[in-house]
């Protein structure tokens, strides 16, 4: 099945590994018996897994959250500016990405009293 990546971002063939059969009612509607499976899947490229809900209407991808945690005793500037960074790289908005990773590193930067006017060679 061609699935879009939520991790690398690429529209890749997945691989299913697993999967659960399931069935369930719907008494209001007069429905019985609709069988259904839960499938894992995994990307071929970075093999991180997709959780598919099966059923006869159709399928529903429920990937996996990635993990954006931020320490929680970073400052709060720059908690903002990593989470607007992978805001932006969600959206597919590379350029405002990497300005806000700079910014993030930045705030970095002045955290740890590093003077200087050029980021690149004082990070070197």
């Amino acid at each position: 099945m061609i699935l879009e990546c939520q991790y690398c971002q690429a529209f890749v063939n997945a691989e299913c590994i697993e999967g659960y059969d399931y069935s369930y009612d719907i008494p209001e509607a007069g429905v019985k018996n609709i069988t259904g499976k839960y499938e894992l899947w995994k990307c071929p490229k970075c093999e991180r897994p997709f959780l598919i809900d099966a059923d006869p209407v159709g399928y529903l991808v429920m990937f996996l959250p990635p993990d954006h945690r931020v320490n929680a005793s970073f400052p709060e500037p720059l908690r903002l500016a990593y989470t607007e960074a992978i805001s932006c790289f969600n959206s597919k908005a590379y350029i405002a990405t990497a300005i806000m990773c700079r910014k993030t590193l930045e705030g970095i930067y002045v955290e740890h009293g590093v003077s200087g006017n050029n980021l690149v060679k004082d990070l070197a």
